[in-house]
């Protein structure tokens, strides 16, 4: 018992020390409230985009989420982590105030040998795709909500003899609620 007490208190120390403190998850919030959710592979072109707004709670202020992907395929493709900006704000570059972030992965891209959040958002689907998105709180406290989409909802449409105009697009709930859950005692 000793020796596990020992164990623990050390990593705890060592951890602190490297600015990386344990997860808690604190407990459920309310949802994330999405609105005007796409995504698509532009036709003809080598670029894709999502593009959304989001209320991370009630009585916040909107927030506009969109990134450029670029791809070969004329799929979707995934799209690391970026800032939203404030959609009340006359400059537009402006990070959101609620600081919000998203990320879009696409299911083939998941490595399941990846640590993930915690065993609450694990990405097991290598379909399909995942929307992940955080509220940074403060330095150590974020919340966190993320959505799967199911590959029949990222159809590729327009195919013809030709295949020129064939694209993917995201077909589905453009409204979207997702239920955010608190986490402490995260540095990033």
């Amino acid at each position: 018992m000793i020796p596990h007490a020992v164990l623990a208190i050390t990593s705890l120390i060592t951890s602190a020390k490297a600015g990386i403190l344990p997860l808690k998850r604190t407990g459920g919030l309310f949802d994330f409230d999405v609105r005007y959710l796409e995504a698509q592979e532009v036709v003809m072109s080598e670029r894709n985009y999502i593009n959304f707004h989001i209320r991370p709670y009630p009585g916040a202020k909107t927030s506009h989420c969109f990134a450029l992907g670029t791809t070969l395929s004329h799929t979707l493709t995934t799209i690391p982590q970026t800032w939203c900006y404030s959609e009340h704000n006359d400059d537009s570059t402006a990070p959101s105030r609620d600081r919000v972030w998203f990320m879009f992965i696409i299911g083939e891209d998941v490595d399941p040998n990846a640590p993930t959040v915690d065993s609450i958002f694990v990405m097991h689907h290598s379909t399909g795709a995942y929307l992940r998105i955080a509220r940074q709180v403060d330095d150590h406290t974020h919340d966190m909500a993320m959505q799967y989409f199911p590959a029949a909802y990222l159809p590729v449409v327009g195919e013809g003899p030709e295949e020129i105009m064939a694209h993917q697009v995201y077909d589905g709930p453009q409204s979207p609620s997702i239920v955010a859950v608190r986490y402490q005692g995260v540095a990033h």
